[in-house]
This record gives structure tokens, C-alpha cells and sequence, in this order.
């Protein structure tokens, strides 16, 4: 069996007369449970996708770390091949961390991404008339006016030390520059949440000095 995506979901495997059960609320949470429901102990190897952002993956079955001694592999799959009983369980934990895509031609912008996450600024709503933002049919089209999208000068080397996640528990996967963008610090959200204003994917980063990095 392959798990290649992370959410709950559940999987009736009657030519082995197993259930494997899948729950997590990733992204929300870095990780992923396996349930395993069986009559009889079975054997069959569970391959489990490490993604190639997941730097300290790390992997448990009842507790005890598969093969501690070995690091998970980013970019691979995690094989655990053994006989499961009911009620095993497995535990993935996908730790994520901010990091940079660039675009091919330009090293200087890039976008800033959280684990698979990729993180864009709110740029607000200001003079954005809500007529300019659907037709009648409910699509989006041009016409938006100018704003000013603020370049970044934090060091792309330790994105952790500028960019910090909100406290607030109400703001999951929110973050904001701290001192680092020009003109002023900007809020970072989740590509797929933002909805309804003006927003950035794509970065200008500059050196403190205000040289292109």
C-alpha cells in the first residue's frame, strides 16, 4: 500500500480484510495518523511519501521509532513491511519550515513557502472596488488599481529570524515580517485561504543596504 497524500480518508482493502484509516488535519498539523483494523494479522509492506520539504521527518509504529538510527529520506518513501495487527498504529510527523522557490531567471524573486505551503501577502482592499473584482458571471478580470508591493531585505539565509508565525490560535499558518519589508512589514497567509483583496506571491529581496540579494 502507497500513501501519497495526507488527509483523513479511509481505505477498505477486502482482498486483504484490512481498513486503514487516515486522520490528521494537515496542514494544520505537520503529520499524520495510520489506524490499521484487522481481523487476523496480515502481512503487506506500507509505503508512506516523505515529501522533498520534509527535512526531520520522523516515523513511529506503536510508539517505538521504525529504524531510529536511520534518517528519512526527503524526496522517498518510508517502507515499513511487517505483520499488522488491529489496532497498530503508525505516526508520521512532517515538521515544515519557511523556505524560498526562486523563479528560474531570477534569483532575486522568489516565493516564500511554509513545508508545501506556498505563502502570500495581504496587501489589503484599499480603493479596491468590489465591482472590479467579479462580472456578473462571477470571474475575475482587470482593471484593479495600483498598489505598492513592498520588497524584502530580510537575510534569505534565516527567513525565521524577519518572518514569525502569529501567536494567536485563531491564525493557524500566519505569519508576519518583523522590520523587514519596505515600505512597511507584511502579513503571510496561506495561498489557498487568501480571498478578496490584493495580494503577493512573488518577492523582490533586497540587502539591508538596498542592493538586489
Amino acid at each position: 500500500m502507497w500513501v501519497n497524500l495526507f488527509f483523513a480518508s479511509e481505505v477498505n482493502w477486502r482482498g486483504k480484510g484490512i481498513v486503514v484509516r487516515q486522520e490528521t488535519r494537515f496542514p494544520e498539523e505537520p503529520g499524520s495518523r495510520l489506524i490499521i483494523q484487522t481481523k487476523s494479522p496480515t502481512h503487506f509492506t506500507l509505503n508512506l511519501r516523505i515529501p522533498y520539504w520534509a527535512e526531520s521527518a520522523s516515523l513511529t509504529v506503536n510508539g517505538k521509532h521504525l529504524q531510529p538510527n536511520k534518517r528519512l529520506i526527503p524526496s522517498s518513501y518510508a517502507k515499513i513491511d511487517r505483520t499488522w495487527k488491529n489496532g497498530d498504529r503508525v505516526e508520521l510527523k512532517l515538521p515544515m519550515h519557511l523556505h524560498l522557490q526562486t523563479i528560474p531567471d531570477d534569483a532575486t524573486l522568489a516565493a516564500i513557502m511554509y513545508g508545501p505551503l506556498v505563502l502570500a501577502g495581504e496587501l489589503g482592499t484599499d480603493n479596491l472596488d468590489p465591482k472590479r473584482i467579479y462580472s456578473e458571471d462571477k470571474f475575475l478580470h482587470g482593471g484593479f488599481p495600483d498598489t505598492v508591493v513592498p520588497e524584502l531585505a530580510g537575510d534569505r539565509n534565516a527567513l525565521d529570524k524577519w518572518i514569525q508565525p502569529f501567536s494567536a490560535t485563531d491564525k493557524p499558518l500566519t505569519f508576519r515580517t518583523v522590520s523587514a519589508a519596505r515600505p512597511e512589514d507584511v502579513t503571510l497567509i496561506p495561498f489557498y485561504r487568501l480571498f478578496n483583496q490584493r495580494y503577493c506571491v512573488y518577492w523582490r529581496f533586497r540587502t539591508p543596504a538596498g542592493n538586489v540579494s
